[in-house]
């Protein structure tokens, strides 16, 4: 006959993690009948490990090499999809083997160049050009894409000017045709891709199957629509499978699974008290007679309890050290500490992105014959040379913690210009003409009057909270390094330090200095107070105020709630920078006057922080 199992039976873990798992329920809700006859088959096990840290993805490396061999296979089990993205980052960096649900940063990093690529065979625009020069299947070699590229934005060169003998510029006569694009892919993507790696190659030969399901159901298509289509292709053939011994996935993907060993990184709900969130919270309540924020609570605590259970032998309980305290048991958990990340490895790929390796594919050469003669070392120069000259700091370019990006954004001006750049700039703008009285209400769209809406709120805000008038909007400030903290005063004097700040208000003897942010959330409040306080310096210095004189505000226009209205609203922060805001400035300013001293330790830095990102590893290869 067939075998009944009691649903109120586990039969997969240790009776030490189960017991774990109800006290940690019933901590936080008492009435729970389903727990009361909830037990195991198995004998008792080691305690569950809650291991306190300030990077919780980063301590998953050392938990696996501490796990034998022998104790089977090792489930890392994450809240979000963000989470899965930084760690697959990390087990990729540490030439760790897993298997995952979908291996995030290939699948991403294929589309993104795939699709910069083709938007500058297809668009005349400077930028586009740019960006689809430096991606791998350009065919030349990134010293002759940033060359064409100063050339662009200085308007030396119309594009019409360059060699159409260029392996590049010879595609851009192409028509968006079923034709031309599939010869794209199969003279040019596909063999770039198959040297990169499975996934990337496998990514590609989605894209293309997607585009041709593109060209079969429309007649009458065009760039946007085809582009827009590319955008909603999914890569669904690219996912790291396999039987590895270690899997990456999420909770939800871990329903039904057990796993002998499980790392879970807890992720708690974000706290948000928009004027949205409140509105329909308190219409749930009434309507519903739920209470949204204990509703949320409660899922989270399911959701904690899903993941403990996935764990048949050992489990380890991954987060901060803020919440560390509320997933112990002490009967049946206990702290540890894991601070000794290990080192990463080198993994070496001979000639991934080769740059002559990748001119020769493309049919370029004479230029592959270039590459590998040349011995000049043009992108250490141009670094040097930054450094060298940069002597007007801003907060935008200190704060850049990752060289890759300082690389890429500020040094080679690669920055790529999106929707959500765009969208900040016109709420600044907006800002300033609302201060200026020069709004013309009738011209505006209504995402426009909903912006205008969200910095008339923030600006009654200040003024009725502090009974003070704006007198100023985007106000330029600048003073020396040495002026600014007694640690710098060895500086020289040409080194400077500028800002714009959005907006002040005054009352004649007190001011706040407002600065506007189009965040969804508030979860950078911390790091713009740090930018606060330099624009707080910056201010007290140019006018000769007294820092005790002036305060700082954050000005959220744009904030979603924690259920998705697809409403924006606005939000005001007052809580000044503090100790720490301080001593984050300082390290900014420090790390970056270091490079200025020695831009090698620049290159040694870049070098120790890999990018998923495939220019990052083509640069790497001129930096070695």
């Amino acid at each position: 006959g067939i075998e009944k199992k009691d649903l109120k039976i586990n039969y997969r873990s240790t009776e030490t993690i189960l017991a774990y798992s109800k006290q940690y329920y019933l901590k936080f809700e008492n009435d729970v009948p389903e727990l009361e006859n909830f037990r195991g088959t198995k004998k008792n096990g080691n305690k569950v490990k809650i291991v306190e840290v300030d990077s919780p993805e980063e301590s998953v490396m050392e938990i696996i090499n501490s796990i034998p061999m022998s104790s089977g296979n090792i489930g890392i089990i994450a809240r979000t999809n963000s989470q899965i993205d930084t760690i697959s980052s990390l087990l990729d960096r540490y030439n760790i083997d897993y298997s995952s649900d979908s291996n995030v940063h290939t699948i991403n990093q294929a589309k993104k160049d795939i699709t910069a690529f083709l938007k500058g065979i297809l668009y005349d625009r400077p930028d586009d050009i740019i960006n689809a020069m430096v991606t791998p299947f350009s065919g030349i070699s990134l010293k002759e894409a940033f060359k064409i590229a100063e050339s662009l934005r200085s308007e030396e060169n119309t594009i019409d000017l360059f060699d159409s003998s260029n392996p590049f510029f010879s595609l851009r006569n192409k028509e968006l045709s079923r034709e031309n694009i599939m010869d794209l892919f199969e003279s040019r993507i596909f063999p770039i891709a198959s040297s990169i790696s499975r996934e990337y190659f496998l990514t590609a030969a989605t894209v293309k199957s997607s585009i041709g399901e593109f060209f079969d159901a429309e007649r009458d298509y065009t760039r946007k629509n085809f582009f827009d289509f590319l955008d909603l292709s999914y890569s669904e053939n690219s996912s790291k499978s396999g039987n590895s011994r270690i899997i990456l996935t999420t909770v939800h993907k871990a329903k039904g699974r057990e796993f002998d060993n499980v790392i879970y990184l807890p992720k708690k709900p974000r706290k948000s008290d928009t004027y949205i969130d409140i509105i329909v919270s308190s219409i749930i309540e009434e309507i519903k007679q739920i209470n949204v924020d204990d509703e949320l609570k409660n899922e989270s605590i399911r959701i904690d309890f899903v993941a403990f259970t996935r764990a048949k032998e050992e489990l380890w309980v991954c987060t901060n050290r803020k919440e560390a305290p509320n997933y112990l048991i002490p009967e049946y958990s206990e702290m540890v500490a894991y601070e000794n990340i290990p080192e990463k490895q080198e993994v070496t790929v001979p000639g991934k992105y080769n740059e002559a390796y990748l001119q020769f594919v493309s049919g370029d050469y004479n230029g592959a014959k270039e590459t590998l003669s040349s011995k000049e070392n043009w992108l250490r120069n141009i670094i040097y040379e930054f450094f060298q000259n940069k002597n007007v700091l801003s907060f935008s370019l200190i704060s850049i913690e990752n060289p890759f990006f300082m690389l890429k954004n500020n040094i080679l001006k690669l920055n790529e210009k999106t929707d959500a750049l765009y969208y900040g700039l016109n709420a600044h703008e907006m800002a300033e003409s609302l201060y200026k009285n020069e709004i013309k209400n009738e011209l505006l769209g209504s995402v426009d009057k909903q912006i205008l809406s969200n910095i008339e709120s923030v600006v009654n805000q200040i003024k009725s909270g502090f009974n003070m008038e704006q007198i100023e909007a985007e106000v330029s400030a600048i003073a020396r390094i040495n002026q600014m903290f007694e640690e710098f005063s060895g500086q020289p004097d040409n080194i400077m330090f500028f800002g714009k700040i959005d907006a002040v208000f005054s009352d004649g003897k007190k001011y706040v200095i407002l600065d506007y942010k189009t965040d969804k959330t508030i979860e950078k409040a911390s790091h713009h107070r740090v930018q606060l306080l330099a624009y707080k310096i910056l201010y007290s210095i140019k006018n000769n105020i007294s820092p005790e004189n002036i305060d700082t505000a954050i000005g959220y226009i744009s904030m979603r709630g924690k259920i998705n209205t697809h409403e924006n609203t606005s939000g005001l922060i007052y809580k000044q920078p503090d100790k720490y805001s301080e001593t984050s400035l300082k390290k900014y300013i420090s790390k970056f006057l270091e490079y200025k001293s020695n831009p090698d330790k620049f290159i040694e830095d870049y070098l120790k922080q890999p990018s998923e990102d495939t220019l990052y590893e083509r640069l790497a290869e001129l930096l070695k």
